[in-house]
């Protein structure tokens, strides 16, 4: 016998969920799941393109809804709870209220760096013109169809840009978004435009060295994440120098930087790193080094001279040295050897030998002691140096000289070299007493002068004889002797 039997089954009903929408910052939509709900089925029809599908969504991992890989455009959507045997048996809900959302484009940007900054240049469109910028941990909210980020506080790394559109505001409201006749307020952030970028390290330890044939060798660390270099000479760009990476240490050799017309006495060095990608676009902000080769001024001549030795005002500059040519010379200085008679070089203000009487050109030039700093005052222009004429002169030696006064009063007088005639004073008197030309082609060593005084007055006289180079020698070259002193009474 079959008797009736019911089974009673409780059945509930899920809620559908509310739709919310985040637009500060990076703007989304999301919902908050549903009690009981297994899962969720997101209703997407894109009206752009007049395609529908649904995109089914785990009731654990219910993400800000970003439709991530879907072109811009309008979308008209709705979310489904999924029901089921959890905790009891659940019917679906009812699809949520459609909502129209718009999905701005993936941005395009253009990006260039300028000293520390990136240039950000957006694509022009009818709509966007906000941007939400990312990169290490560090966001930033642009407008305009350009942007200007710095990036001067990050260490040297490699690093990525995300950049999406936002929706814009206008009086604290967002701009509706129009297409097709239709308009929303509901507007989403784009997909992520994304940009690999680097920082680089510093440029240090900058040496300049010269080579062989006035080769300037610059040198100085690797540059951590670096790719290329370049040099420039007084803002110019070396295009031909030499570079070569070994171990760590960069080389850059310009041939010959005499050949380059130096600024005011000096070369401005900027050595530039930086970073290019596959493409040869550059993917981070240069680092620039700049230093000054200055040339060597010219001594200038001192007031005061040592006779046999040529002085000069030495250089404010505690890295210079001083070498030196003395070339013979005639009367007018017009040079009369064809190499130097002596060369040398000092640190001190004067040359090293002392020189024998006669006529003489000097040529100073300023030598650097660092050539990291500082280049020869001839580097440039081989004729940079000081020129100087001075003369080396010799005193003639003093005569032996006796007195005698037989038949008159004379005086016995031995020649000495360079003399070209004596002069006799009597007593302190400035002009002489009297004169005797001496002609040292005749080969006498001595000659008798007759004194005109009488010494008629009973008293102490004195006598001076000065030997004088005379018509007979160069009277620069050979001075007055010292005088020969006789006192007679």
């Amino acid at each position: 016998i079959l008797l009736p039997t019911a089974t009673s089954v409780e059945i509930g009903k899920l809620t559908a969920p509310v739709i919310e929408y985040q637009s500060d910052g990076e703007s989304y939509i999301y919902f908050d799941g549903i009690d009981h709900a297994n899962s969720y089925t997101l209703y997407i029809n894109n009206l752009v393109l007049n395609t529908q599908y649904y995109q089914y969504l785990d009731s654990e991992m219910i993400d800000p809804i970003t439709f991530e890989g879907m072109a811009g455009g309008l979308y008209r959507i709705n979310v489904t709870s999924i029901g089921g045997n959890n905790e009891g048996l659940y019917l679906n809900s009812a699809p949520s209220e459609d909502m129209l959302v718009a999905k701005l484009d993936t941005p395009n940007v253009e990006i260039s760096f300028e000293d520390d900054n990136a240039i950000l240049n957006f694509s022009e469109t009818s709509y966007q013109s906000r941007y939400l910028v990312s990169w290490a941990d560090k966001t930033q909210i642009v407008t305009g169809q350009s942007a200007q980020i710095d990036l001067s506080d990050l260490a040297s790394d490699n690093y990525t840009f995300a950049i999406k559109a936002i929706p814009s505001f206008e009086d604290g409201e967002v701009i509706p978004y129009e297409l097709l006749g239709q308009s929303t307020q509901i507007v989403i952030a784009s997909d992520e435009f994304t940009y690999e970028f680097s920082i680089l390290g510093d440029i240090t330890g900058v040496t300049h060295a010269l080579e062989e044939d006035n080769i300037s060798l610059f040198g100085f660390n690797e540059v951590n994440n670096a790719n290329f270099y370049q040099i420039y000479v007084n803002n110019i760009q070396i295009s031909n120098a030499n570079i070569d990476i070994q171990r760590g240490y960069v080389y850059i050799r310009i041939n010959n930087l005499s050949n380059i017309d130096p600024i005011e006495n000096q070369y401005n060095i900027t050595i530039v790193a930086g970073r290019n990608n596959e493409s040869g676009q550059e993917i981070a902000p240069r680092k620039s080094y700049s230093k000054t080769l200055s040339i060597l001024d010219i001594v200038s001549e001192s007031d005061e001279q040592t006779n046999g030795y040529f002085t000069w005002n030495t250089l404010d500059n505690p890295y210079v040295y001083y070498q030196y040519e003395i070339f013979s010379a005639d009367e007018t200085y017009n040079i009369t050897s064809e190499e130097p008679i002596y060369s040398g070089g000092t640190s001190e203000n004067r040359t090293v030998e002392e020189l024998d009487y006669g006529y003489y050109v000097i040529r100073i030039y300023s030598i650097s002691t660092d050539k990291n700093n500082y280049l020869d005052s001839n580097f440039y222009d081989s004729n940079n140096y000081f020129e100087g004429n001075f003369l080396v002169y010799q005193q003639i030696e003093s005569p032996n000289v006796t007195f005698s006064d037989e038949n008159g009063y004379k005086l016995n007088i031995t020649s000495t070299e360079f003399t070209g005639s004596f002069e006799i004073f009597i007593d302190d008197n400035e002009e002489p007493e009297g004169t005797l030309p001496f002609d040292p082609s005749l080969e006498i060593d001595e000659v008798v002068y007759n004194i005109i005084n009488q010494f008629e007055e009973a008293r102490r006289y004195t006598i001076s004889v000065v030997a004088t180079a005379g018509d007979e020698y160069d009277g620069n070259l050979h001075t007055n002797s010292q005088p020969t002193i006789l006192y007679v009474t």
